[in-house]
């Protein structure tokens, strides 16, 4: 894909998308989308959660996200931790999709449909 620097150069900031709202999702359950990427010439795995709606929030005054608002989280597979959460987040959807293996899991992880508490 090649970018033309001179029109982007020449255009207004109104000719440039908006991002969707990053949020944290508040206490409660909520329906969203989930997909896994491992980061380009990285030990790191990034989960996006895209929210689809809420299912109970905890507080009623707590106002839900805006659908279409995205959460992500970072897991480095190099670390203990990372590793570990990463594992702890990726085994029900391993089972449920029937997956092997890491790779599988994150390449077959593509906007699932997911409750998240």
């Amino acid at each position: 894909m090649s970018i033309d620097i001179d029109a982007l150069l020449d255009a207004t900031l109104d000719d440039i998308a908006d991002l969707p709202e990053l949020v944290n999702f508040p206490p409660g359950l909520h329906k969203a989308f989930l997909s896994f990427k491992l980061k380009e010439k990285s030990t790191t795995v990034l989960a996006t959660l895209t929210y689809i709606e809420p299912l109970a929030i905890a507080d009623p005054e707590t106002p839900a996200p805006v659908p279409g608002s995205i959460a992500t989280c970072r897991y480095d597979l190099a670390n203990e931790y990372g590793a570990g959460n990463f594992k702890r987040i990726a085994k029900p959807l391993r089972e449920a999709l029937n997956l092997n293996t890491n790779r599988e899991v994150i390449e077959g992880v593509k906007d699932i449909e997911v409750a998240i508490e």
